[in-house]
């Protein structure tokens, strides 16, 4: 990430439930431009990490835009 000049935090998790391996998150608003790059750098890494497979991504909206966001958000409690 801050080889790519992504200077923004970001996590990772994995669900319990669903077809989903990883999700990403940030509390913060990056550009559309720095998102995409952010979620390419991590489908890469995965892909790797999962001997090559072919992984696909669908984009999904943030409920909790400019709301206070904890660990316990976007985590199983």
């Amino acid at each position: 990430m801050r080889d790519a000049g992504l200077n923004f935090p970001l996590g990772l998790t994995v669900p319990e439930t669903g077809d989903a391996l990883v999700s990403i998150l940030t509390p913060g608003e990056p550009s559309a431009a720095d998102w995409k790059s952010a979620a390419a750098i991590v489908h890469e890494i995965v892909s790797k990490r999962l001997g090559g497979i072919k992984l696909r991504n669908r984009e999904l909206q943030c409920a909790m835009a400019n709301a206070t966001m904890t660990v316990a958000d976007v985590t199983a409690g």
